[in-house]
């Protein structure tokens, strides 16, 4: 995961709760970013959401494992994940 703050609050936004689909103005009022910023921090994490008509939706194989992403922002976690 990037470093940037605004690009894991939306990530965090997006996978957090049951609903699939988060709307653009869900994730403004969440994280407290502009819809200009949502937009394009959204685009940055292509691989990691879909972006569908109004929002992002999550994708399904990476839905389990979204807090282990999170914490990647710190790189010597992932590679003590790896040698247990």
């Amino acid at each position: 995961m990037a470093k940037s703050p605004q690009r894991q609050s939306i990530f965090e936004t997006v996978y957090k709760n049951q609903r699939q689909e988060k709307t653009v103005r869900k994730i403004m009022a969440i994280t407290g970013l502009t819809q200009i910023r949502v937009l394009n921090e959204g685009k940055k994490l292509g691989p990691l959401v879909v972006k569908v008509s109004g929002g992002f939706r999550k994708k399904k194989e990476l839905a389990a494992h979204y807090k282990k992403i999170l914490s990647a922002k710190r790189p010597y976690r992932l590679a003590e994940s790896r040698e247990a």
